[in-house]
């Protein structure tokens, strides 16, 4: 799954780079805004899980040297948080540590939600 040791196939980017590149991209996109520490405890496996299993949904994590942009720019209360956005908008968020199962099923329920809004492109 991960190439490398501290390289994975989750990327990591600055608020600007979300912005133009994700968010407005099309289809859902989860932003997993965490440390290093909390990716080493769990974090990482359940989001290359995330990333195997659904193909239809990008995955982008915040850069560790943007997590306080992130959380000013998108009001978030702690790490990790993971939030979900459809249109450049978000639909869902969940805040705290997950595994892998949790985390897929957050996903899940927020996409069914979206697609019975008409939401998902």
């Amino acid at each position: 799954m991960a190439g490398p040791k501290g390289r994975w196939k989750v990327p990591r980017v600055d608020v600007a780079t979300f912005e133009a590149m994700h968010l407005h991209a099309g289809g859902p996109v989860l932003l997993a805004c965490l440390n290093d520490e909390q990716a080493d405890t769990g974090q990482k496996k359940a989001l290359l899980e995330l990333v195997r299993d659904e193909q239809d949904l990008r995955v982008v994590r915040a850069d560790q040297g943007n997590l306080h942009a992130f959380q000013t720019r998108y009001r978030l209360l702690g790490t990790p948080t993971y939030v979900l956005f459809f249109g450049g908008k978000e639909r869902e968020r969940m805040l705290g540590m997950t595994d892998a199962s949790r985390l897929k099923h957050f996903v899940s329920h927020a996409l069914d939600s979206a697609e019975e809004h008409g939401l998902q492109s």
